[in-house]
């Protein structure tokens, strides 16, 4: 009593060649209008979440400055490419600001974010003219308080995104130019 159970599925055997070819035909076509598509947004999305960590780190600042009751620096090194916080230990005078290099490479930094590839940045002062050296320092005092300034972002594309420090509240914005 064998029974043959190829002839009890009524000639059902699965998909053919023909109609698996034309599914990974119609998945391939897809696939090629939505990628170059998806690709184009991920520069505009990195720019924005460097925007968005160059701003957190900048808020850290204020915040540890604000809880530990001593100022705290964030350093903009466009040589290097990269944000640095560190706790100010002493009041620094002007010479020590104009030997920043020094200090930065003399300590251990508390916190660094680098600047992913493709993503460069100026700094502005306050009256909204470039600044001429490679390092430029935004300081937060106990107070909340701040040297202030104007940070801008630029991607390959030319999209932009700024991050601007008040100088009475130390407060950080973000905003898309």
């Amino acid at each position: 009593m064998y029974r043959d159970h190829r002839s009890s599925l009524g000639g059902i055997g699965g998909f053919t060649l023909f109609e698996l070819m034309v599914v990974i035909l119609i998945v391939g076509l897809i696939s090629a209008l939505v990628m170059p598509r998806m690709a184009a947004t991920l520069p505009g999305v990195q720019l924005k979440s460097t925007a968005r960590a160059v701003a957190a780190s900048l808020r850290y600042a204020r915040s540890k400055a604000v809880y530990e009751s001593t100022p705290y620096m964030a350093v903009f090194d466009s040589a290097q490419n990269f944000l640095a916080v560190e706790p100010v230990e002493r009041p620094m005078d002007s010479a020590e600001l104009n030997d920043l290099r020094e200090t930065l490479n003399s300590s251990g930094l508390e916190k660094v974010y680098e600047f992913p590839d493709g993503i460069e940045f100026r700094v502005l002062n306050n009256s909204g003219n470039a600044e001429d050296t490679e390092l430029f320092p935004v300081l937060f005092f106990p107070r909340g308080d701040s040297t202030g300034g104007r940070i801008v972002l630029e991607n390959l594309r030319r999209r932009q995104f700024a991050v601007t420090i008040d100088p009475i509240t130390g407060m950080v914005e973000i905003d898309r130019l």
